[in-house]
């Protein structure tokens, strides 16, 4: 029984750090894409600018966003390489939501990657995932690991 509870702990620990890494990865990724955004605004909205230049500047933010996608790829398979017991399902749970999420943002950016107007459009379901991947790890933590995680939350990521 003490050995099952350990590595539970253990799971948790390392699925709680996955998170960390995810959080951080997507603020990165975000954070770049909304650099090359920022850098190319003035002439990207502009009502003068020509075809072929506005074509370019979208391109440099889709080169932007198709540059994190192997960053949060990575992100991703690593969640997906932790092991966790088949009996403990409550964290296999988080696991399973937790890669599913990140699956969903390296899409994200590959989509915005190949056409930057999704850059302009919101993403309820982005945000939905990330609600489901944080109640699963608040089952699976129960009471005692809650500001855990709520700790490991805390960043919120979703598109900017």
């Amino acid at each position: 029984m003490a050995g099952n509870s350990v590595s539970e702990h253990r799971e948790l620990d390392r699925l709680i750090a996955r998170v960390h890494d995810a959080q951080e990865a997507i603020a990165y990724s975000d954070h770049r894409v909304a650099a090359m955004v920022d850098y190319t605004r003035p002439l990207l909205f502009g009502a003068s600018v020509p075809a072929r230049v506005r074509a370019g500047l979208q391109q440099l933010v889709a080169d932007a966003a198709a540059g994190q996608v192997d960053g949060l790829q990575q992100v991703r398979d690593r969640a997906d390489a932790v092991r966790v017991l088949p009996w403990h399902r409550a964290l296999g749970r988080a696991k399973v939501e937790l890669v599913r999420y990140l699956g969903a943002r390296v899409s994200y950016l590959r989509s915005v990657a190949a056409d930057t107007r999704t850059l302009y459009v919101e993403h309820p379901e982005l945000v939905a995932l990330l609600g489901i991947v944080r109640e699963a790890f608040e089952k699976a933590g129960g009471p005692a690991q809650r500001h855990r995680v709520d700790v490991a939350f805390a960043g919120g990521t979703h598109p900017a």
